[in-house]
């Protein structure tokens, strides 16, 4: 494919800067039922393409592949329940920018989970994103305590999004990307719906939610997630999750021109907090000694 990486990835960061204004507008419609219309939609738009194109690429795949790509639509179902419920809780613009402190996340689980070295620059990074996060929350708790239970389940989504990425990093080296994201979005599809029922939420949304569902499926899900899923074999993990953090400046945009929304003086802070934290976390620094 001749279509430059990072163009492809733009596009695609784009895309997921829609998915906030568009879960709102599915109001007062149940957010986990939302979320399960959006993945089960999702993947069934991209199954007529699999069994067309992508048939022999999912045969194919190693049954280890097929496990983890089914874990991280796990993954990717529980982010998307929670940062869905966030956004009922808390402003647009607190829960898209704690969601997307995942390339924070990503750097302390590769430490935890693979082993990684982390530079002493890296840690530091971490611990200014987290300061900014705690910022963001205690500038939230005097609106009430429902924004801070918002913030609670952003953060939440930030991590099932960072396991989301970290997995996905090492199956998109071997698997193609239509069978890895159709076993990706039934997976996740599979999760919601469970948790619909579990939770007592009804399937069925009226016409409204319906058609925001669609949309959600088509413009965050099929291109945002999509191109992005694609763009992991090109461009390296950190660089595509700190591109991603683009989503919060094109949803608060959206935000304002669609509700109004403004943004408090503790989420400014709070936000340049984190994206200070972010940028320090990739750069190259010295490793931390005896580690």
């Amino acid at each position: 494919m001749t279509f430059p990486p990072f163009a492809g990835l733009a596009l695609g960061v784009l895309g997921l800067s829609f998915a906030a204004v568009m879960v709102r507008l599915t109001e007062p419609a149940p957010a986990l039922t939302v979320a399960a219309w959006r993945m089960t939609l999702s993947a069934l738009l991209v199954l007529p393409v699999v069994l067309c194109r992508g048939r022999e690429s999912l045969a194919e795949m190693s049954p280890k592949d097929r496990a983890l790509a089914a874990l991280a639509g796990g993954f990717l179902g529980v982010h998307f329940a929670t940062w869905f419920l966030s956004l009922r809780y808390t402003t647009t613009a607190s829960s898209v920018v704690l969601v997307t402190t995942q390339p924070v996340f990503v750097a302390a689980l590769s430490a935890l989970v693979i082993r990684e070295k982390l530079s002493l620059r890296a840690a530091a990074g971490i611990g200014v994103a987290f300061l900014g996060s705690l910022i963001i929350s205690f500038g939230d708790l005097r609106l009430g305590r429902d924004y801070l239970l918002g913030d609670g389940l952003a953060l939440v989504g930030a991590i099932m999004a960072a396991l989301y990425m970290l997995v996905g990093r090492r199956v998109r080296q071997r698997a193609s990307l239509l069978p890895y994201v159709f076993l990706t979005y039934t997976a996740a599809s599979a999760c919601l719906l469970a948790a619909c029922l579990i939770f007592g939420s009804p399937l069925t949304l009226p016409a409204h939610a319906a058609f925001w569902s669609l949309m959600l499926a088509l413009v965050p899900t099929l291109l945002g997630h999509t191109l992005v899923n694609w763009s992991l074999r090109f461009v390296p993990a950190y660089a595509v999750a700190v591109c991603v953090l683009g989503e919060p400046v094109g949803s608060a945009f959206w935000a304002y021109l669609l509700f109004g929304d403004t943004l408090a003086r503790a989420t400014y802070a709070g936000a340049s907090l984190i994206f200070t934290g972010v940028w320090l976390t990739i750069r190259p620094g010295r490793k931390i000694p005896g580690s």
